[in-house]
Formats: structure tokens, sequence, C-alpha cells
């Protein structure tokens, strides 16, 4: 999918280093492929919207497609259930009837006398009620002959109803229930980093503060043995008491400003090392909670949407059945149309969200490239950071990026570890000469209280060296490859990059569905509006030609339904054709 969706950004950049340092001179071109992928799908959606709102205005010019009712083709069915009659018989009658009409004078009131009681010739016909069924009665029914049209509409907007329907719950299954497993196993992985990076941060600060502890012990001892040892020389402490004071100042001034300059520089590294993590594990919480609104939005969304479908199905059916009314009509289309649109709007919008975690996350795990992994999108955010990937950094990042068989950070610290053992032990070989050949005697040949003072900051001296060399020994344990790239290869490439990047392909691709059937769903919307007979509402351009056409079905109506009333009054048009002979 992310190839795909790269293809609508071609002659852009897919570097997703690019996107995470900002100060990058080429990060325009990513983010400008970015906009240029998300304006394809929102160009879609303003489109729809515009030829949706034409539509509108155009009105009955352009049919159901405005959102209007069907017009349905009304007939009106003549049948005899009197023994023999048939079409000849109705036409006969007709004819009948309206020869019986002309012939009454404009004054004579008989034609009224004859109607029956309960007939009021200004009263409006009732279409719902039910006509006589007598043996000798003949029933003028109204039919609404749906059109094929109409029909095939509707059929449409049921299949397409189920359908989305059915990607609703496939959006559960491939969706919400992937991106609910990664961001779990993401929280639980993070949390294990957070721990590495809390005890070595404790570990490191440790060793900072025993080392700033030994330089200022070294800056205040004194250059040579004359200074510490005025009564006696070198040569004579050496003799006589076995004490070597000059080894013990060149330990001083010469290995331990060496070992301590080497532990400053891998401390730094270990404090960038700690940093990169740091900035990881912000940056992965993030996406992380994103994901976590993401998937409370994304139901709220569904349970609308599957809402709103069940609402605009049941219009439907009432509507082909002929058993919608006014009221459920006018909360169809100016309650759930305007949420319809709206929630369909929102689809869109969640595809294109989808679209851009689609394409960022292929960029991400792969470089933009089919054979690419997320190790070399981490080696190119440290070059455009200007960060060196030498040393321990590197070691750390090609441990954790390419497997302990590459490199492991742990060595170095050992490494260093063993190197402040070895000054430990030489500053424990002088102090223990010391004591055997008895302080009281070293201070009474030299003469002053300066060696006296040596005495006690070597012994602090060695306890604090003693201090780094443990926090050396447990940031390799905590730092070490066995314990940091099973959280980094569970986290990344099995989580994130793939459950997650799958979650995110399967979200583009259903809310795309969802959004494009739900645009359907609107367009052909006409389907859950039922053309009532009676009560009709027309617009000012075609009041009047409707009018005229209602008054001549209802004259219809009246006369075809009241046709058997007539029947029973032969004898007037007997009576009035004797009168025309004489």
């Amino acid at each position: 999918m992310g190839k795909a969706l790269n293809l609508l950004r071609l002659g852009y950049s897919t570097n997703f280093a690019e996107f995470v340092v900002v100060d990058s001179k080429s990060s325009g071109s990513y983010r400008s492929g970015m906009v240029i992928l998300a304006s394809c799908f929102i160009g879609l959606l303003v489109l729809w919207l515009i030829v949706l709102t034409t539509l509108k205005i155009r009105g009955d010019t352009v049919g159901c497609a405005s959102g209007n009712a069907f017009q349905s083709h009304t007939s009106y069915d003549l049948n005899y259930r009197s023994h023999g009659a048939g079409p000849n018989k109705v036409e006969e009658q007709e004819d009948s009837i309206a020869e019986f009409l002309h012939s009454i004078p404009n004054n004579d009131d008989s034609l009224n006398s004859s109607l029956p009681s309960f007939v009021d010739k200004d009263a409006s016909v009732d279409y719902e009620s039910e006509t006589n069924t007598n043996d000798e009665s003949t029933i003028c029914s109204e039919v609404s002959l749906p059109s094929i049209r109409e029909r095939r509409t509707r059929i449409v907007f049921c299949v397409l109803s189920c359908i989305s329907l059915a990607i609703v719950s496939m959006i559960f299954v491939f969706v919400l229930a992937p991106f609910n497993k990664t961001t779990n196993d993401v929280g639980a992985y993070l949390s294990d980093a957070q721990e590495v990076l809390d005890q070595a941060t404790v570990w490191a600060s440790t060793a900072e503060r025993a080392i700033n502890g030994t330089l200022f012990f070294i800056q205040t001892i004194p250059a040579s043995v004359d200074l510490l040892c005025p009564l006696s020389s070198e040569q004579e402490l050496r003799t006589k008491l076995g004490v070597d004071i000059g080894g013990m100042l060149n330990l001083f001034g010469g290995e331990y400003v060496v070992l301590q300059e080497t532990i400053k520089g891998s401390l730094y590294d270990i404090d960038r090392v700690l940093f990169g993590i740091e900035e990881s594990i912000n940056f992965l919480e993030v996406v992380s909670d994103g994901a976590r609104a993401f998937f409370w939005v994304v139901p709220t969304l569904l349970f609308g949407v599957s809402t709103l479908i069940a609402f605009a199905l049941f219009g439907v059916v009432l509507s082909w059945k002929k058993e919608s009314n006014f009221r459920f009509q006018l909360f169809l289309s100016y309650g759930v149309l305007p949420m319809f649109i709206f929630s369909s709007c929102c689809c869109w919008i969640v595809a294109v969200i989808s679209a851009l975690v689609a394409a960022m996350g292929y960029d991400a795990c792969t470089q933009g490239e089919a054979s690419g992994y997320p190790g070399q999108t981490i080696h190119h955010i440290m070059q455009a950071k200007g960060v060196e990937q030498g040393g321990l950094v590197g070691a750390f990042v090609a441990a954790i990026t390419q497997g302990c068989d590459a490199s492991d950070p742990s060595s170095i610290l050992l490494g260093l570890e063993a190197n402040v053992q070895v000054a430990v032990d030489i500053t424990w070989r002088h102090l223990s000469s010391v004591d055997a050949a008895g302080r009281f005697n070293l201070v009474e040949m030299c003469g002053g209280e300066k060696i006296e003072q040596l005495l006690v900051d070597t012994r602090d001296t060695a306890r604090l060296m003693t201090l780094i060399r443990t926090a050396f020994h447990s940031m390799s344990s905590s730092l070490g490859c066995s314990r940091v790239q099973p959280i980094y290869h569970e986290a990344i490439h099995d989580s994130m990059c793939t459950t997650g990047m799958a979650a995110s392909s399967w979200a583009f691709v259903l809310f795309l569905s969802v959004g494009v059937v739900t645009m359907a769903l609107v367009s052909i919307r006409a389907s859950w509006i039922q053309n009532f007979q009676e009560g009709k509402i027309y617009h000012e351009d075609e009041v009047a030609e409707n009018m005229m056409l209602d008054e001549h079905e209802e004259y219809l109506a009246y006369i075809s339904r009241y046709k058997h009333e007539w029947q029973e009054y032969e004898g007037i048009d007997t009576s009035i054709q004797g009168q025309r002979q004489s």
C-alpha cells in the first residue's frame, strides 16, 4: 500500500529523516509530498460536494439525482364486478354518464337532488377510503406504478447499505483489533525501554559525580615529592619504609589524568545514547497516544454511520411499501441527511489520515525501498542531525539495528571498567605499602601535614574509582545488546512496522470504501422519499400545471368511484329522454 501511495507523490522525497529533522534543507520536499498526497483525496471529496450541491440547485431538471421524489405514473382502473361486464361495457357507461351530465339544464336542480344523501358535491375525495364491493358495482382504484428506475435505485440503495455495514464490521476486525494490539504491545515495550533508560541514567549520573570528585583531588596534589616530604628524599622513603611516593604522584598526575579524560569522553557518549533513547521513547509515546485517540474516535464514528444507514434503510423500506409518513420524511431529510453527509466527510478525513500514516510508516520502515529496513532510517536521522556514528554511539546503533553479532556496546563499557579496575588496584597497592610501613613512621620522616592529607585523599579517590567501575558495570548490563535489541526489534519490527502498518493500510482502504459508499447513498437519497399523492406541495414555477392535473385526477376519481350510485337512478335517464322526444 505504501508503494502504491508513493505513486501519487512521484518526484518528492521519501526520506523519513527529513520529516523528523525539521532543520533539514530538503525537509520541504518530503512535507510537500505529504500535502500532495492529502490533496488528491481531499480534492475528490470537495468535487463530490460541489456536484451534490449543483444537482440540488438544479432541482427537478435532473430528476431524482437532486434528491427529489420519483415521479410515479397514476392510472385509474375501472373493473366491473358484475357478471359479464368488460372493457367495452365500461366505455359505454362512461359515455352514458357524460351524455347525461351535458343534458341537464343549468337551472335544473334535479342532478343535485338525485345525488346520494351521503355525498357532498363540494367534498374532496378520500383516496384511502374503501369502495363499495357489491355484486353489481364498479371499482376504480388509483394505482401508483413505480418506474423501473425507482425500483432499481432502491435495490441499489439496499445493496450498498448492506455493503457499508459489512465494511464497518471488517474495520473492527482488520483495523481496530490490530491497532489495539499494537498500542498495547508498544506501551509495554516503552515501559521496558523507560526502565532501561532510568537505570542507565542513574548510574551515569553516579559516575559523573565520582569523576568530578577525583578531578578535584588531582588538581590539589603537590607537583613534587619535595613539597610532600621536606625532611626526607624519595630514595630514603623507598629504602627505609618501602613506600614509593613518587610512584603515587606519577599515578595521579599521569595515568589518572588520561583515564579520567577517557571516562569523561565515554560518559559524554553515554549521555548522547541516553538522550537518543529518550527522544525515541518520546516520539513513540506521541505516536502511541495518537493511535489510542484514533482508536476511541473510530468506534464512535462507525456507530454513527451504522445508525444512520439503519435509519435510511428503514426509510427506503417504508417508502417502497408506501407506509412512510410526512413526519418521518422530514426526519430523514433534515435530520439523517445532514448527519449522513457529515459522517461521509469524516470517513474521508479518516481515510486521508490513514493514507498519510501508511505512507510515512512505509518510508520509516523501508526508507522508501522494497528491501529497506528501519535501521536505515535511524542512520539517516543520525546523519541529518550530525551525530558521529563512531565509538560507543555507533556500537549502540549497530547493535540495535543489525543485531548483537555486529557489535555490542557493553564490550566498550566493560573495557573501561577493566581500565578503571587496574588504576584502583595500583592505588590500593600503594596504600597497602604505606599501611605496612606504618603511617606514623611515614608522617614522622616526611614531616608536615601534606603527606597525611595525601594518604586520606588517595583512599577517597580509590573509593570513588571503585564506584565508577561499579557504574560502568551496571551500565554495561543495562545498555547491553542482549537487553536492548529485543525491545527494539519487537517494538519496531514486529509491532509498528508489521501489525501497525497492516492496520493503517486496511484503515485507508476500508474507510475510503465507506466514504465512497456513503457518498453514493447520499446521492441516491431519493430512494427513501415517498411521493405522496394527496397534499402535494409544488414549486412556484410548476403550481398552475400540477394543480390542473390534480383537479383532473380528482374529477376522474370522483366520477369512477361513485359511478355505481348513478346506475341506481336509471329512471332519471329514461324520463329525460322521454321529455326530449315530446
